[in-house]
């Protein structure tokens, strides 16, 4: 029996074994992901959570596409032959952006924003798919992976910093018109407040 320092990495004996372990962690992120629909489902139609039902057409794009490769996986195992580095790159790149735009954008409206990235459910889809990446038997996929996590994360704390700072900006250039309308126009603005409050 060869040790794995044996075996080079371009082998067959290893392009199965990674075709293996690969189909294993597609198996179970698709399993995770039905899961996770089924706990949408039942905060929203059981409790009555107000998350965003766009949440499922997320969850069955992910499935789909991890279906489709399942499917390559399978044929590749099949014939003996490999998968596109690209369906790889392809397939991390979606399982890192899934939770990232569940939390900025389908979480629930109860929340308060500031406690949304950690209240609710889509906050925890991030471990599962990094510990799956695990079983992919390749340096540069598992680092990938990481990589793409954390810019996926830190990117989705940057999109709420900037909607509020937006908010709070809009919010004082509104009072600030207003006040320099109040005192360019100090009679106009009082009578046009007195028709809009008595139609």
């Amino acid at each position: 029996m060869h040790s794995m320092s044996q075996v080079p990495g371009n082998s067959a004996a290893f392009r199965q074994a990674l075709l293996l372990s690969e189909k294993q962690r597609i198996t179970a992120v698709i399993l995770f992901v039905g899961f996770f629909t089924l706990l949408i489902f039942s905060r929203i139609f059981i409790f009555g959570s107000t998350m965003s039902r766009w949440a499922f057409l997320a969850t069955a794009t992910v499935a789909t596409i991890e279906i489709l490769a399942l499917r390559s996986v399978n044929k590749a195992l099949q014939v003996s032959g490999d998968v596109s580095p690209t369906v790889w790159y392809f397939t991390i790149t979606l399982e890192t952006l899934f939770p990232a735009v569940g939390i900025a954008f389908m979480t629930s409206s109860r929340l308060l924003p500031d406690y949304r990235p950690l209240a609710t459910p889509w906050a925890l889809v991030f471990l599962p798919f990094i510990f799956l990446s695990v079983l992919r038997l390749n340096t540069r996929l598992c680092i990938f992976s990481g990589i793409t996590s954390a810019v996926a994360y830190v990117g989705r704390i940057l999109y709420r910093v900037a909607a509020r700072f937006y908010a709070e900006w809009i919010l004082r250039y509104t009072d600030c018109c207003s006040n320099v309308l109040d005192h360019l126009h100090p009679e106009r603005i009082s009578r046009w407040r007195c028709s809009s409050a008595n139609p």
